[in-house]
């Protein structure tokens, strides 16, 4: 498995300065994916921790059967901060803004348009992609993760695409980091291949049936998720039956008592590993603390806490953890937040329009 491999790296570096590498201290930071590494290395590897921090969690106990319905539990979360900062950033920083008298105003303004796109999709000339509801959605879910610079991405890009103008389209998926909007040539083989062998035949939905009341579970946990991870996570491992040797498959998670307990973070509107993630997982780990950032994003990084970066700098110096329950907040206001989408968009898209000219 990918951590025996970590922890002999780990070995050979100790060994490399002249220590003993049966001594070694694994140092480790985890974000998304990086958290279910992290926490199978906590669980196989309890006695060589020196710090861990783990970050933006996967419930690692569903990861490994196969299917992680409480992905989306947050993801309503997400958009409420977009439609809120948007609102109080004002139309002057916030395209999508105009006119309106409430954040709620504007999140049926975006609910209406995406239905519009689901009848009337935008036709792009000269190429196979069409601009609909449900591709809009997923560019929308990916914005989510990286506020500070795509909040304003979104909100200018749909405005445009209210009056069809596709002529940013390219800086706004390069602002978002995705290549295209077709969903066809977005396929990521490594994620589905490391997730498949993960689960080891224990994936969980074998049938259309279950597909489908897995769809429904979606749908009642949130309105912004479902469709999207309904249509690219829940079918990463559909038709394969990758089974690795006995010897890389993990046996699942038990309670744990490591040598230094776990930091574990997550924020309040993170659209795909929600902070209930986090002590779900810290439950299996004794002496360990879940932080807490109120704010959008995934990973706390995704916008400035000096508190949250305070206790993560007090953890790698010394080990000492916050009291349980410990909430941050931010060093940003929606209107930090949406002049520095600003910034970068203009940054974007005048580098592709030097480019092309």
């Amino acid at each position: 498995m990918l951590t025996s491999c970590i922890v002999h790296y780990t070995e050979l570096e100790a060994e490399a300065c002249g220590k003993d590498p049966a001594e070694a201290k694994l140092w480790y930071y985890g974000v998304s994916y990086g958290t279910v590494i992290g926490q199978t290395l906590a669980a196989m590897y309890p006695e060589r921790l020196g710090r861990i921090i783990l970050d933006a969690n996967v419930d690692g106990v569903e990861h490994y059967q196969g299917f992680n319905p409480s992905s989306v539990e947050e993801t309503d979360d997400a958009f409420a901060f977009f439609f809120n900062y948007c609102y109080e950033a004002g139309p002057e920083l916030c395209p999508l803004a105009a006119n309106a008298t409430s954040a709620v105003s504007i999140e049926h303004r975006y609910q209406a348009f995406i239905r519009k796109l689901d009848t009337e999709p935008i036709l792009i000339k000269g190429d196979t992609t069409i601009i609909t509801g449900s591709l809009l959605e997923m560019a929308a879910f990916k914005v989510m993760y990286t506020p500070n610079s795509a909040y304003y991405a979104l909100a200018r890009q749909i405005v445009r695409l209210e009056q069809g103008d596709i002529s940013e389209l390219p800086a706004f998926l390069q602002v978002i980091g995705i290549p295209t909007l077709d969903i066809t040539k977005l396929a990521d083989d490594r994620l589905q291949l490391i997730t498949c062998i993960d689960t080891a035949g224990r994936y969980a939905l074998k049938s259309l049936s279950e597909y489908r009341d897995a769809v429904e579970h979606l749908v009642e946990k949130s309105t912004y998720g479902a469709r999207v991870t309904a249509s690219t996570n829940v079918l990463l491992c559909n038709g394969l039956d990758i089974t690795p040797p006995e010897s890389q498959l993990f046996p699942g998670f038990q309670t744990t008592n490591t040598s230094v307990p776990i930091l574990f973070i997550g924020t309040t509107g993170d659209p795909v590993t929600p902070v209930d993630s986090a002590h779900q997982m810290s439950e299996l780990f004794p002496g360990s603390v879940v932080l807490t950032q109120t704010a959008p994003g995934h990973s706390f990084a995704a916008l400035r806490s000096d508190c949250t970066n305070a206790y993560v700098a007090a953890y790698i110096k010394d080990g000492s953890l916050p009291e349980k329950g410990t909430v941050c907040g931010v060093n940003v206001t929606p209107a930090d937040v949406f002049s520095t989408g600003a910034e970068a968009f203009k940054m974007v898209a005048e580098a592709l329009l030097a480019k092309a000219g």
